[in-house]
């Protein structure tokens, strides 16, 4: 983002602070966009502010080997030193849960942040984490994983190349949806959306405490080429196209488009906000960070705070 811009943007008592170095991610009394994992720092770090003048704050949690943060932006779960922890935001208080080896390559969280799925070297599932987490015995799996998702309160659901899977005691086919790659849960935690860039396709499942029901929601009349991340707001699913580069926005009971936005970036996932907002992940190395605020219908890059500082200095100084 250019100089001109934050000096359009930011309010001269917010540049001050933050020259002062009074603004920070720990005793901010202020609007934030929630935490996020930052891969570059690998720690959890604060957005200071809203998208279009935001900047990330100060560390968390840091020396991670990956981490995933709760929707509701309660508690995160990270890989650190060959453990897997549960740690709090509002303290950064860390629980043990077990050991762990290499990255969190994958993570899903159930919708109201009590449950989370990972995946690395392992599978794992825990529960119960807004109390006395525990653990879940999983049954083997064999099949190679491309996505996760967490259903109600914690069933595991698992998508292959050749479909989507209940996992529990034992591999139970769910639907048998070929190329899967991106799921996204609505907030009641009892419908999932599924993207297959391979068949240029979306599907919505329902049923998935029992019998599945499944729906095709969009293809490529739709406009779809390579749909690669979802995100689900009240009634309202947003895609992610790699191919086309366009972020879009659909009514889901209609299937109507709402909006589309152009995207600079190609985007591998979602991830819902405290805020409502969403981040947008992208292929490793990319190394920015991008939230999509559906109500400015705007994605927009957050700087690190040492880029703020820089540009706010140049300010004053004018």
């Amino acid at each position: 983002m250019s100089r001109e811009m934050w000096n359009r943007i930011l309010s001269p008592i917010s540049v001050a602070l933050a020259c002062a170095g009074m603004l920070s991610a720990q005793n901010l009394a202020g609007p934030n966009s929630g935490f996020v994992y930052d891969p570059a720092d690998k720690a959890i770090r604060l957005i200071v502010g809203v998208p279009g003048a935001a900047y990330l704050g100060g560390d968390l949690a840091s020396g991670l080997d990956g981490a995933s943060i709760a929707p509701d932006g309660a508690r995160a779960v990270a890989s650190r030193n060959g453990r897997l922890v549960l740690i709090s935001t509002a303290d950064g208080s860390a629980v043990d849960l077990g050991a762990w080896e290499g990255e969190l390559a994958l993570g899903a969280w159930s919708a109201d942040g009590t449950a989370f799925a990972a995946k690395g070297s392992a599978l794992a599932l825990f529960r119960n984490l807004d109390a006395t987490p525990e653990a879940v015995a999983l049954g083997e799996f064999d099949g190679k994983i491309t996505a996760l998702a967490v259903a109600g309160r914690g069933t595991l659901i698992v998508a292959t190349e050749s479909g989507l899977f209940r996992l529990g005691e034992a591999a139970e086919l769910l639907a048998p949806l070929e190329g899967v790659t991106a799921l996204a849960m609505n907030a009641a935690g009892d419908r999932l959306y599924a993207a297959s860039p391979l068949r240029k396709e979306i599907h919505q499942i329902g049923g998935l405490e029992a019998s599945a029901e499944v729906a095709f929601l969009l293809g490529e009349a739709a406009g779809l080429d390579a749909p690669s991340a979802l995100g689900v707001s009240g009634n309202t699913l947003y895609v992610a196209d790699r191919g086309s580069h366009k972020l879009s926005a659909v009514r889901l009971d209609s299937s109507e488009m709402l909006f589309s936005l152009d995207l600079a970036f190609d985007a591998t996932g979602m991830e819902r906000l405290s805020s409502g907002r969403f981040l947008m992940t992208q292929a490793a190395g990319s190394g920015s960070i991008e939230i999509f605020d559906p109500a400015r219908r705007a994605v927009l890059f957050v700087p690190q705070s040492g880029a703020f500082e820089s540009q706010a200095a140049d300010s004053v100084e004018e």
